[in-house]
């Protein structure tokens, strides 16, 4: 994507992912694990942190993975794609569905303990 549009479509998508960040705190409440990032919005969950005490206590997940794709796209499986771990994908932009796919089945269930707990972005 063009740079202009990229911060625009930062702009305009923020809100529509706010749900997403809030999902991901929750989840890592949930497998007690920390959270570095910035806090969901107030609307998405109270920031006096009452939202808590409805969850089970912390560790209930044993573990997980974040996976952040870039924009879908409708293309074929490349096998051929970029993954970071912790960074949000920075200049990430596409992914076909089909190799968001192959990266779960081929890369990340076969060697989860690479994995495991983190926050990982593809993208080609």
């Amino acid at each position: 994507l063009p740079w202009a549009l990229v911060h625009i479509y930062a702009y305009l998508l923020r809100a529509l992912l706010a749900d997403k960040l809030g999902l991901e705190r929750v989840l890592a409440q949930a497998a007690g694990t920390s959270w570095t990032d910035e806090e969901p919005p107030s609307h998405i969950l109270p920031s006096d942190g009452s939202w808590k005490s409805d969850l089970p206590s912390s560790s209930v997940v044993a573990s997980s993975v974040v996976l952040r794709c870039a924009a879908f796209t409708d293309g074929p499986c490349k096998e051929m794609y970029r993954t970071s771990v912790g960074d949000q994908g920075k200049g990430f932009t596409t992914i076909s569905r089909q190799d968001a796919a192959h990266f779960i089945a081929e890369a990340m269930v076969k060697d989860w303990a690479k994995w495991e707990n983190k926050v990982v972005s593809i993208a080609y």
